[in-house]
């Protein structure tokens, strides 16, 4: 059986649990947010958006993250190697696919 959350692998020894509810999506369009405008080819949408919508999706199971700790772990998993692609790769992904 699948699991009703996706990880994000922060650190070696730092592993969150994300699912994006429907209160936590309520005003964004997510198609919208990640899909490409016309005639341009895929793009990644700003940082912010994809924080933005992470913070959301940690409130179900890790109770009390702020948006300033969700910057901050994003800082950190770079720190680990990660970048934006990635995040969307590995991160945004899974997690909307959960959702």
């Amino acid at each position: 059986m699948a699991l009703p959350y996706a990880i994000w692998k922060v650190s070696e020894d730092k592993e969150l649990k994300l699912r994006l509810t429907s209160l936590q999506a309520i005003g964004a369009n997510l198609l919208k947010v990640f899909m490409p405008s016309e005639g341009e080819a895929f793009a990644l949408p700003p940082l912010k958006v994809m924080l933005l919508l992470t913070h959301g999706a940690l409130q179900k199971f890790e109770h009390g993250i702020s948006f300033e700790d969700v910057s901050d772990l994003y800082d950190d998993y770079v720190d680990n190697g990660g970048d934006q692609a990635a995040f969307m790769a590995d991160v945004i992904l899974p997690m909307l696919q959960v959702s």
